[in-house]
């Protein structure tokens, strides 16, 4: 059998091997039937710093309005960006990239069917200029 376990929360990444290694020795044990597991960690889940997440969201408002600063729901997709955050506090965030006025959702990330409107990576790009500015005013020591 083989199965992925996904979480939002880094404790209970940690300890997810042992709580699933006693899920099937309670489950399987009653049946005394034996098992073989075999753990492999993939990224941890992405947790975002709160003050870093605050100032890019007063960045982002900045440089394109307050609309523009949308919460986006957690997603239980694999994220390498959370090495990163292992190593320093950080925000993930996520640019729009479907053509404005599209009455279709944008297709999927990571498809062939995937086509970014060109004209967001200049959004991007400012919104990362102001989100350094930000920063600097804010989390630069005096």
């Amino acid at each position: 059998m083989v199965g992925t376990f996904r979480t939002l929360h880094r404790p209970i990444w940690d300890a997810a091997n042992g709580v699933i290694d006693r899920a099937l020795s309670a489950i399987l044990g009653h049946y005394e039937l034996e098992f073989q597991l075999n753990y492999t960690r993939g990224a941890p889940p992405v947790v975002n710093d709160p003050t870093i997440t605050d100032t890019f969201a007063r960045a982002v408002a900045s440089a394109l309005g307050d609309a523009a600063v949308v919460e986006a729901e957690p997603s239980h997709g694999g994220e390498d960006f959370s090495f990163y955050l292992d190593r320093a506090p950080g925000t993930y965030c996520r640019l729009g990239v479907a053509s404005p006025g599209a009455t279709e959702p944008a297709p999927p990330l990571h498809t062939s069917l995937f086509d970014i409107d060109e004209r967001a990576l200049a959004i991007g790009i400012r919104v990362l200029v102001h989100a350094v500015l930000q920063a600097q005013r804010e989390l630069t020591p005096s």
